[in-house]
């Protein structure tokens, strides 16, 4: 079996869905990633991500969130790189203050003695942000209020389902509105399997098929579609090969053999003879011989 990447989307300008939703199927993981990239680089952040680094005072934290938000926009390697995520825990990161600021009269004092308490204290209120390998979710709660939500962070699992929402209040018309992304691995029958899809048909048939028989019932087993004139084809193939695939009116069948004993059943009936005590010993004898001779 082979796999491909189906990606589905759908993106909004204005308020306005642009083609409805669609879809993209890809041969290889990292062409999906690549199309995700500049799908993802649409999104409108910028004002935020600016906001983020100059509202407050916990710079350190700030500018390390805001780093994150822009290189995860922007950057076409970033769903490569784990160990470019930060740390999302404000604790993390030093607090600096300037130690000095100057008073009315022109004079350097401590800012401990100067400042309010309240304005060396950054509350923080104004986004909300958890990073993860597997997951993102941001939200500024001011100016548009854009919500992220997404674990497309680090795509290093080619066998998992990927999603992307994001959504924002207002952007300029060339810019996002509104964007959802589902990327999802899909398994399929190769060509090189049609043989094998073609002969599991025919022996779990008890009737005859003709083509378009084994086509459909190939599609609903398999969820693979196969053209009418590789049935004729691979037929032959496995005819070739030495299996006894016959046709008749009807259509094509493999013949059924005639069901032989499994060792358990044939112990039992063996056993059952043994006991019966209606036959003889020559009449059991007898019996048994042809059991054997059946096996």
């Amino acid at each position: 079996m082979k796999t491909i990447w189906k990606l589905t989307y759908e993106v909004i300008y204005e308020g306005i869905p642009r083609n409805g939703e669609q879809t993209k199927k890809y041969k290889s993981f990292a062409e999906a990633k690549k199309d995700i990239r500049e799908i993802i680089s649409q999104i409108y952040l910028s004002p935020y991500i600016k906001a983020i680094r100059t509202e407050g005072v916990h710079k350190a934290y700030r500018t390390a969130m805001a780093d994150f938000l822009d290189n995860y926009i922007s950057r076409t390697d970033f769903l490569n790189i784990d160990e470019s995520i930060p740390s999302d825990d404000p604790d993390d990161y030093e607090f600096e203050r300037n130690p000095m600021i100057v008073n009315d009269a022109g004079v350097s004092v401590d800012d401990d003695d100067w400042c309010d308490d309240d304005e060396e204290i950054d509350e923080l209120d104004d986004f909300e942000i958890y990073i993860a390998k597997d997951s993102l979710s941001f939200e500024y709660y001011y100016k548009g209020r854009p919500h992220l939500n997404t674990d497309m962070v680090v795509m290093d699992d080619e066998n998992k389902e990927y999603c992307f929402e994001f959504y924002v209040d207002r952007a300029p018309k060339n810019k996002l509105r509104e964007l959802q992304m589902t990327l999802t691995p899909l398994q399929y029958w190769g060509t090189s399997s049609y043989p094998m899809l073609i002969l599991r048909t025919l022996e779990n048939s008890q009737e005859p098929l003709d083509q378009q028989q084994i086509i459909s019932r190939i599609e609903n087993a398999y969820d693979t579609k196969i053209e009418r004139k590789a049935i004729g084809r691979n037929i032959t193939l496995l005819k070739d090969l030495g299996y006894d695939i016959q046709h008749n009116g009807d259509g094509y069948f493999i013949p059924k053999k005639a069901p032989s004993l499994e060792q358990d059943d044939f112990q039992s009936i063996v056993e059952s003879i043994k006991m019966n005590e209606t036959l003889d010993d020559e009449r059991k004898r007898d019996l048994i011989d042809k059991l054997f001779e059946m096996q």
